[in-house]
């Protein structure tokens, strides 16, 4: 049997060990080269200007030129770790052990491992997620692509007394808080699994929302691979629609199955397994964390963690993760909505 890959060697190619070690100056230099690269230049985060600016030395920062704007600024300023607190080493060791977790890091797990407050975890981890989300390809998937939804939040306590429980079946007596994963996955050359993911919530699997998903993010003439859910059979107008009956069988005799898609919800339970709980309106950004992490399921610690880190510097300063505990939160859902 061959071995999985991620007992290989060729996976641990760092470490958070090694990250943990790094001096003040080894980890300003990562951070810098993950921006800018070696060109010697700096892009200034105020007015866009791509030049050599002049450097401070006695407190690594830049200053951009009078004649453009004169604003100072660091390698962290206007990115997803503006204003920390944190060394830059502890920066970078929290960004391994986020990679490093294969099933998801949890705030409470981050915060022992980090040595600080299970509020600052939290809100670290999901500075992480937003970063993964705000850089996403949703160009159209195209070829042969599987899809399917997986509701969370759905489960409704029955009462202990049995003449004061409910039918939970009917919608007036559903959870509130329940909603749909849908993700839909475009598959590779046979054995490589999937390749590229998309990945939306909606309220519940339903012809009208799930159409629009498949016209938004599914190339016309492509091949979809679904369950015997009747909201896929509208879909055949413009696509070939390839169904399972899984009352019958997981994978039809021909090859039809949602194999990708039934990993992808896999990685996510076991994801929730870890953190317990999520409120709705997050959702979408544990799932898109899920997404990036099978994506990248055959790549390395370290190309997974430069690729993390260079999506944290891309990104503009965090909007609702910024002040988080002082009020600033994300407060409408993040639904799909069906144009």
């Amino acid at each position: 049997m061959a071995q999985h890959f991620l007992l290989s060697a060729v996976v641990r190619d760092i470490s958070p060990l090694e990250i943990a070690r790094l001096s003040v100056e080894a980890a300003w230099k990562i951070l810098y080269e993950s921006r800018w690269g070696l060109s010697g230049t700096q892009c200034c985060p105020a007015c866009g200007v791509n030049r050599k600016h002049y450097f401070i030395k006695s407190r690594k920062q830049w200053r951009c030129a009078e004649k453009y704007c004169g604003h100072t600024f660091s390698v962290t300023s206007r990115t997803t770790f503006a204003y920390h607190k944190k060394s830059l080493p502890d920066i970078l060791y929290g960004v391994a052990k986020f990679i490093t977790a294969v099933e998801g890091e949890s705030a409470l797990r981050m915060s022992y491992d980090m040595g600080i407050a299970h509020k600052s975890a939290f809100v670290f981890n999901h500075k992480l997620r937003e970063a993964i989300y705000k850089t996403l390809d949703l160009t159209p998937l195209k070829g042969e692509v599987e899809m399917d939804g997986c509701y969370f939040h759905y489960y409704v306590r029955p009462k202990n007394k049995h003449k004061y429980r409910v039918d939970r079946r009917l919608r007036s007596n559903m959870n509130p808080n329940k909603r749909a994963t849908f993700v839909m996955r475009q598959r590779g050359e046979p054995g490589q699994g999937a390749i590229r993911t998309i990945v939306e919530v909606i309220k519940a699997e339903n012809e009208r929302d799930v159409g629009a998903l498949v016209r938004k993010y599914v190339a016309p003439g492509s091949t979809i691979f679904a369950d015997e859910h009747p909201c896929y059979a509208a879909l055949a107008t413009q696509y070939h629609v390839r169904q399972v009956n899984h009352a019958e069988e997981y994978s039809s005799d021909d090859g039809t199955n949602q194999n990708q898609a039934e990993s992808f919800f896999n990685r996510e339970r076991r994801l929730f397994a870890r953190i317990h709980k999520c409120a709705p309106k997050y959702l979408k950004f544990y799932a898109n964390e899920i997404a990036w992490r099978e994506d990248n399921r055959r790549k390395t610690f370290k190309w997974l963690f430069e690729d993390l880190l260079k999506k944290c510097l891309s990104v503009v300063q965090s909007k609702f993760w910024s002040k988080y505990w002082h009020g600033n939160h994300l407060m409408e859902d993040t639904l799909f909505a069906a144009g």
